[in-house]
């Protein structure tokens, strides 16, 4: 059976300060959906809704609850955040890209986590082609993201222990 996905240690600093964590860190088949069940965390986000110029302010809450997610190893809870944030990124567009990047990483360290090994090499591959298309076009510090420190963790985690963190434009 699968393990729950341990707690970062230490705890990386919120970009999101005050916005609670989930009760648990959701894997499929090991713990109630979060919101289908009734004993699932269905912690609300509580976010405003995106502005529809969200593209021109990306330290909105919800992108960077989703970042914030993602470092605690939420990789289900970040998924479910940042889908919204990528509706609203037009066709095509490189930034659109970079959300669905992140969404793609998430789903690609749960099922390695879960030992899905055949989704995992695609959701990597996958995940890693968005983050390139993206830096090609937006550069190497993006949003919050550097890309070329994120992409090189995503390509080293399924060969170690080793969860992957967003760093910031600096690479730290």
């Amino acid at each position: 059976m699968t393990t729950d996905i341990p707690a970062p240690s230490p705890a990386p600093q919120l970009r999101v300060p005050g916005l609670c964590m989930p009760a648990y860190r959701y894997i499929p088949g090991k713990h109630p959906h979060p919101t289908k069940h009734p004993q699932g965390h269905n912690n609300p986000l509580c976010d405003p809704p995106l502005p529809k110029d969200w593209a021109s302010t990306p330290n909105h809450k919800s992108w960077l609850r989703g970042l914030d997610l993602f470092d605690h190893r939420y990789y289900w809870e970040c998924h479910e955040q940042l889908e919204e944030v990528w509706k609203i990124q037009p066709q095509e567009s490189p930034s659109k890209a970079l959300v669905q990047g992140i969404i793609l990483a998430a789903a690609f360290l749960l099922k390695h986590h879960m030992g899905h090994y055949p989704a995992v090499t695609t959701l990597q591959a996958h995940a890693l082609t968005r983050l390139t298309h993206s830096k090609r076009r937006m550069g190497d510090a993006v949003w919050g993201i550097h890309l070329p420190s994120l992409m090189e963790a995503l390509k080293r985690s399924p060969n170690e222990v080793h969860w992957p963190m967003i760093t910031g434009p600096d690479g730290s």
